[in-house]
């Protein structure tokens, strides 16, 4: 069953009285009565008028970033989707894909930019790799509010030498260029060269949805949509959704993702071996079938002991919208005033993937394509556009995005955050 309403999941404190009092300002707007507002969010009826009557709140720390919209309650769904043998069917139903590490940046002039992560390589370091100088602030929990203050100097050598190296000697002035290091190592890498490098991977596999890749992924996919009141996909056979729907494998126990946050709001599916997901300070166990609501929560996935078995969790990630978090309580058999299910809009007829081909080198490219559909994307790498999905793009926008910029996914993700 869903989680009542009163807030129950722990969180930081000054985060729960912020979005509380959003909420507060937003039904005050809407017409509601604080004794209504103080039952739903199990508050006192004077904090609520203390609330009412003072001005917007101040965002909290290390959410300064965040739009506000994002904040929503946490609602917890048990056991919805389970289905013997389908985590395993999808698992070998689709290609899977190396994840890599992106870090979003905000300049202090407010611009934002996107960056794929190299490593340092010194005795199996694997630390992420630091830009000098840097005016810009890496976006997420519990990063700083200003930009790291490491002085430039000459006084080192680039450790990979590839061609076009702009420091191969300590002789070498840097002038007004940037280079990376590892603080750790002192180990140093020209901003050439640190192009070149492999970016850095994750622990995990991903997969955007493909429609017709997977009929049991499929019928999943239209199950949730409709359960939650999400709108419809549109995705053609071939073809991803409008908005983000992905998959992230976690094959053993040791497979991660560190806490993070987005933006949007999200709807995740855990199929397979049980697993913690921590959302803010709390630490739920996401077992086969579970599904959980959330939005600009703080949330990742902790290691667990290596012998854990597999776990996939389906990722549906969508604009802000009031009639999905009340489709949750709907779920649970609550009556929600003012929630009106949208008519359900079944997939097509079925088709049977005789034409699904995965492309001549084997790289996963889809080789299939739908009637009317445009081939501008036979020389992009699906990896890239499936790391844009990722980060919450659609993949229309992902594929003009990685045109324009000739296939380069740093410069495609800036395009799309406006850089």
């Amino acid at each position: 069953s869903v989680l009542k309403r009163r807030h129950q999941l722990r969180e930081r404190r000054d985060v729960a009285d912020y979005r509380h009092s959003l909420s507060c300002i937003r039904g005050r707007d809407a017409g509601r009565k604080p004794a209504e507002l103080a039952a739903e969010l199990g508050r006192p009826e004077d904090w609520v008028h203390d609330v009412l009557r003072h001005k917007q709140p101040q965002k909290p720390r290390n959410l300064e970033h965040w739009n506000t919209d994002g904040f929503c309650e946490v609602r917890y769904v048990k056991r919805r989707y389970h289905e013997e043998g389908l985590y395993e069917t999808i698992v070998q139903g689709v290609n899977w894909q190396q994840d890599k590490v992106w870090r979003v940046h905000k300049e202090l002039n407010g611009d934002w930019g996107l960056r794929t992560v190299k490593q340092c390589e010194s005795g199996g370091c694997g630390r992420s790799l630091l830009r000098v100088p840097d005016s810009s602030v890496k976006i997420g929990p519990g990063d700083a509010s200003a930009p790291r203050t490491t002085r430039p100097h000459d006084n080192w050598q680039c450790r990979k030498q590839f061609d076009g190296c702009l420091k191969r000697s300590f002789e070498t002035p840097v002038g007004d260029r940037y280079y990376w290091w590892c603080p750790a190592h002192k180990w140093y890498v020209c901003q050439e060269c640190q192009q070149a490098m492999p970016d850095k991977p994750t622990s995990k596999q991903i997969r955007g949805w493909h429609r017709g890749e997977c009929p049991a992924l499929d019928a999943l996919v239209y199950r949730i949509v409709e359960d939650f009141n999400l709108p419809d996909p549109g995705a053609q056979y071939g073809g991803t959704a409008r908005y983000t729907i992905k998959m992230n494998w976690y094959p053993d126990g040791m497979a991660q993702v560190t806490d993070h946050r987005h933006d949007v709001w999200t709807i995740l599916v855990s199929l397979g071996s049980a697993r913690v997901l921590n959302v803010d300070y709390a630490r739920l166990l996401m077992e086969d079938g579970d599904a959980i609501l959330f939005g600009t929560q703080r949330h990742g996935v902790p290691p667990a002991p290596p012998s854990q078995g597999g776990r996939l969790s389906l990722v549906l990630m969508f604009a802000p919208d009031a009639q999905i978090e009340k489709a949750a309580l709907s779920l649970a058999g609550h009556f929600v005033p003012g929630f009106v299910p949208r008519a359900p809009q079944p997939p097509e007829e079925s088709w049977s993937g005789e034409e699904w081909d995965e492309g001549q080198d084997g790289g996963g490219d889809l080789g299939w394509e739908a009637p009317g559909a445009s081939r501008t994307e036979g020389h992009l790498h699906e990896d890239d556009v499936a790391s844009l999905c990722a980060l919450g793009f659609a993949r229309g926008d992902a594929l003009q995005a990685l045109d324009v910029c000739s296939g380069s996914a740093t410069a495609a993700a800036n395009l799309l955050l406006g850089v």
